[in-house]
């Protein structure tokens, strides 16, 4: 994407993931430009901002594709912070790209070490109830339940309750 004053006094900005760091699929995809990477061509004046170019680099082999669209254009100015929040993709690859599965055994899991220690102790309680140690298996199970307890009592749901009423007139 190209943004500025003009077709020779822009920034530019490239993205290859979409804004959930996932691979571009077929449909709509969110895209997000964060100005905090973006490289400059001339000398843009901010305050007389009007000059968007949205450009797209296909593969070769999609010359004659024409289903591609573009709906709205949204810039905003303010502070740049890197919020966790749930997501779809507990994986990040090494380059930093959220993925759903793991692909590579460089891929990082999205998880604090107590997280990581509520896995384990599932882990370790699926494990022994596969092979059968049921009293390994249920202690395992109580150490992941008192784990989990603690973890939803330090960590509460910030979710927005939503009431909804409805009357049968």
């Amino acid at each position: 994407m190209r943004i500025g004053s003009s077709s020779s006094a822009y920034y530019y900005i490239t993205i290859t993931t979409n804004n959930e760091g996932a691979a571009f699929y077929a449909g709509w995809n969110l895209l997000r430009f964060d100005f905090t990477d973006k490289s400059t061509t001339g000398t843009p004046d901010d305050d007389a901002c009007d000059y968007v170019a949205l450009y797209m680099t296909k593969d070769a082999a999609k010359v004659s594709e024409t289903d591609y669209r573009f709906d709205n254009l949204v810039v905003k100015r303010g502070d740049h912070y890197n919020v966790y929040y749930y997501s779809k993709f507990p994986w990040q690859s090494s380059t930093g790209t959220y993925l759903e599965n793991a692909t590579a055994t460089t891929d990082y899991i999205n998880a604090d070490t107590t997280e990581y220690r509520l896995f384990l102790l599932k882990t370790c309680q699926l494990m022994e109830e596969h092979l059968k140690n049921w009293d390994e298996a249920d202690r395992f199970e109580g150490q992941y339940e008192r784990a989990k307890a603690k973890y939803v009592f330090e960590n509460p749901s910030q979710a927005i309750c939503m009431v909804e009423q409805y009357y049968d007139i």
